[in-house]
């Protein structure tokens, strides 16, 4: 809206210089109203030049706000994370913060609106990625967990059944050498009375 009331307000003074020169009386009236003219031309575009700096000032700092915003809330996510630890939560974080640090730095160095708001588009995006990498994380930590104390309780399952073998052993084995001692011993009387 801006930049179409620059451009009509340089139109206009385009007519005006032209109309000054056509009602001209004389080369030096010509002169000044051509210089005239181009004067004002270059004012009225000094100020479009302003204008247009001043918007595309607004829309920096307007996409800046916004992926400061979405840094804040995914950050919020990442705190309510429930199996990271606040060490890999900071780590989380500061992922977060070196994509602001590329936005931003992209954002300042856009020239015009439509750079400003493709970056700030694929700031969000990325921003989008690394929450969902957050997430993720989060998930298979929760996953190693269950794994790890399924195998834990397999473990000492395993160990609990070898420690009762050991136990039922030890309880019986004074009676089986004794019993097998018993055989033994009369499976060498019953031999030696045949051999006799």
């Amino acid at each position: 809206k801006e930049k179409e009331e620059a451009k009509k307000k340089i139109d206009e003074e385009k007519e005006k210089a032209k109309d000054a020169i056509k009602n001209a009386s004389d080369l030096d009236d010509i002169n000044n109203k051509k210089d005239s003219g181009l004067g004002n031309l270059d004012k009225e575009q000094g100020k479009a030049e302003e204008s247009n700096n001043n918007v595309l000032d607004v829309e920096k700092d307007k996409a800046k706000e916004v992926i400061e915003n979405t840094i804040e809330k995914a950050k919020e996510n990442i705190d309510a994370l429930e199996n990271l630890s606040q060490e890999e939560k900071e780590e989380e974080k500061a992922k977060l913060d070196q994509e602001k640090d590329k936005a931003f730095a992209s954002i300042d160095a856009g020239k015009n609106v439509d750079e400003v708001t493709n970056e700030q588009d694929r700031a969000e995006d990325r921003i989008a990625e690394q929450e969902k990498s957050s997430d993720e994380r989060d998930a298979q930590k929760l996953s190693d967990a269950k794994d790890n104390a399924k195998d834990e309780l397999e473990k000492a399952k395993q160990e609990a059944y070898a420690e009762a073998i050991v136990k039922t052993l030890n309880a019986i084995q004074p009676g089986l050498i004794e019993a097998l001692n018993a055989k033994s011993n009369t499976e060498l009387m019953n031999g030696i009375g045949q051999a006799v």
